[in-house]
């Protein structure tokens, strides 16, 4: 009888493991897909001058170095007279920040693509893309930019006015008040308590800063899939 107890014991005992082996897999399963979608999603593709990376687990600002990996949730600073070039890993579509300038990296991996997400309160920002997989939305104090591949840059004043001059392509742009498409050759204007506006724009207005200093270079690096698979990518620049 008390070999049939200890027994009984011991058989419940490996019933518990299993089931408590089973609960914490199937916890932390959410934690290590959103580990592998959300890491490794764009890299500082080139520095001037004082660039820094608030990391999406930490409070504090921290160097950077060409080649760096970041993850969704961290922030790029530009300092004055600085610049950092930031390119997506899926389809090496460029964002550059200049002169004290910042912006929140958003995105996850999904169907063989990155939906990306960039958030800027002020500040200055290029982009283009030539072979996008995925819009891009960028999201400012004044509404929420959706871009499908193009040259253009965006400028954010002090009191949140968002100017957006398109190079080419076209930019979609809305707010609460309503909603705009920018083509090439245009600027569209927003604040938060205005509608957005488009009109001709200025060429003395225009920037012309993110495609200065274009030299041939390569860079090669090593990131995690979706899958947590080591890739390489080789990139011309």
């Amino acid at each position: 009888m008390l070999r049939i107890i200890r027994l009984n014991k011991h058989k419940l005992m490996r019933t518990v493991l299993v089931w408590l082996s089973s609960l914490i897999f199937i916890l932390l399963m959410p934690v290590l897909t959103r580990a592998a979608n959300d890491v490794d999603i764009a890299l500082l593709l080139k520095k001037v001058g004082r660039v820094l990376v608030q990391r999406a687990a930490s409070d504090d600002w921290s160097g950077t170095e060409v080649g760096m990996l970041f993850n969704s949730g961290d922030m790029v600073f530009a300092g004055k007279n600085s610049l950092a070039a930031v390119m997506f890993t899926d389809d090496k579509s460029l964002v550059k920040v200049r002169d004290n300038s910042s912006f929140l990296i958003k995105g996850k991996r999904e169907n063989g693509t990155i939906l990306k997400r960039i958030q800027v309160l002020l500040g200055q920002i290029w982009f283009k893309a030539v072979n996008m997989k995925s819009e891009l939305i960028i999201e400012t104090p004044s509404g929420v930019a959706t871009i499908k591949g193009t040259e253009f840059y965006c400028r954010i004043e002090r009191n949140g006015a968002t100017y957006i001059f398109v190079i080419d392509g076209t930019v979609s742009f809305e707010n609460a008040l309503g909603k705009i498409l920018i083509k090439r050759g245009e600027t569209g204007y927003a604040t938060a308590n205005e509608a957005p506006v488009v009109d001709e724009s200025d060429p003395s207005q225009v920037p012309s800063w993110g495609s200065e200093d274009e030299s041939n270079h390569k860079l090669e690096i090593e990131f995690k899939d979706s899958e947590g698979n080591n890739k390489r990518l080789k990139i011309d620049y």
